[in-house]
């Protein structure tokens, strides 16, 4: 597997994280 792949998917995994607890912050404040 290509290392850009790899390194896709980890941003991928990553920003979704990011997105879920950005989301989950904002509904309980």
């Amino acid at each position: 597997m290509p290392s850009s792949v790899i390194n896709h998917y980890s941003y991928d995994a990553e920003a979704k994280t990011l997105k879920i607890t950005f989301v989950t912050g904002t509904i309980y404040v």
